[in-house]
């Protein structure tokens, strides 16, 4: 099936249309839910990157029926700072999905990294999605298509008092602290593929994005002398994006209605009816010394007990590559889980002709190898 259409850069003035295009995309996974970007949908674009380009579909009668985003972001990759594309927010309303119209936008991320001075391109896909994870195989012949090492979102749901060790004292980060952090955060990520150089100015610049985000949701774990030993940062995107839910699957439903009947007693919000949005803090920035892992582990505890006395949010959410050392501070603390695939694209030389070799095939098993993850970023 064919539909005219034309593709083109979105504009301020097609804000109202992209915030209803993704209120008719929903996501299937654990959850059936949708993005609502209300009032503003450029106003996450401007978080994920350096720069971002959103495209949009339009139907000949000046509908939006389709977008994407393209987003850039120096990013850490074998020792070196290099320039990466993120394809991000692909969306397409259901009355077109049998037309050609997700292959035009696959094809202007595919141009964008032909044309331009990127080192590879990356898309990031809940692995229920698979019609997406399909997509990859319109790149096929002109990139070397490789999954990178298994990444695992993790729900943590702030319902108990976790038990603090006394080994290390917690607060919310200060403006004296940025060296500090800067060096902690350098000396876990350092080399890591997909992180940022998080050096000091990196991360004034990121704490003055948006009001939402800032020094004070940064918090640490230090010894009794003033060494931190770990940091974890904690965001309500709320004025961002709300996640709205459509649909509980059974099993969940079940859980949902056993937490109903005992939330008085551990004192935690209601799950949100079918159609009202969840609230969600993002954790990001997660570090620790070598040694402070068990640092790491009590501060989350900390930060969770925080949350839960705030009694406003359902879930906190973090993702860690699977051979990430750090995955472990989740341990022992209440939460689902859902598998992402990440994938990264690297243009094939026109010069040498280079068939796509069979290791970064989609077929093969991903490396196991750390790999930096922000879910708020996604």
């Amino acid at each position: 099936m064919t539909v005219p259409f034309r593709i083109r850069e979105a504009g301020l003035d097609d804000n109202e249309r992209l915030i209803e295009l993704a209120r008719r995309c929903p996501t299937k996974g654990t959850l059936d839910i949708y993005s609502d970007r209300f009032p503003d949908f450029f106003a996450m674009t401007r978080q994920q990157g350096e720069r971002s380009y959103v495209y949009v579909g339009e139907s000949l009668q000046g509908d939006v029926v389709a977008c994407a985003v393209l987003v850039e972001r120096r990013e850490q990759y074998e020792g070196e700072l290099v320039k990466v594309l993120h394809f991000a927010d692909l969306r397409i309303h259901p009355s077109v999905r049998r037309t050609r119209i997700a292959t035009k936008l696959i094809q202007l991320y595919s141009d964008r990294l032909l044309t331009g001075n990127y080192h590879h391109g990356v898309v990031e896909i809940l692995k229920s999605n698979a019609a997406p994870s399909r997509a990859n195989t319109l790149l096929r012949s002109q990139m070397h298509i490789g999954r990178a090492t298994k990444v695992t979102m993790y729900k943590l749901l702030p319902i108990w008092n976790y038990k603090l060790s006394k080994k290390w004292e917690y607060r919310q980060a200060r403006r004296s602290d940025l060296p500090a952090l800067a060096k902690l955060l350098q000396s876990v990520y350092r080399g890591v593929p997909g992180a940022p150089h998080f050096s000091i100015e990196w991360l004034q610049e990121a704490l003055q994005k948006h009001g939402s985000f800032s020094l004070a949701n940064i918090y640490v774990a230090h010894t009794s002398e003033g060494e931190l030993s770990a940091c974890v940062a904690s965001w309500d995107q709320t004025s961002l994006r709300k996640t709205v839910v459509l649909r509980y699957p059974r099993l969940l439903k079940m859980f949902v209605r056993t937490l109903s009947m005992f939330g008085l007693l551990l004192k935690i919000p209601p799950l949100p009816k079918e159609g009202r949005s969840l609230r969600i803090k993002y954790f990001r920035w997660v570090a620790a010394k070598p040694e402070g892992l068990p640092a790491l582990q009590s501060l989350m505890r900390f930060v969770l007990r925080k949350v839960k006395q705030e009694r406003t949010y359902q879930c906190v959410m973090v993702g860690f590559s699977d051979s990430d050392r750090l995955k472990a501070s989740v341990r022992g603390l209440f939460k689902w889980r859902e598998p992402l695939h990440i994938y990264s694209h690297h243009v094939v030389s026109p010069e040498l002709s280079l068939p796509v070799p069979k290791a970064r095939s989609l077929s093969v098993k991903p490396a196991k190898q750390q790999l930096y993850v922000d879910l708020a970023l996604i």
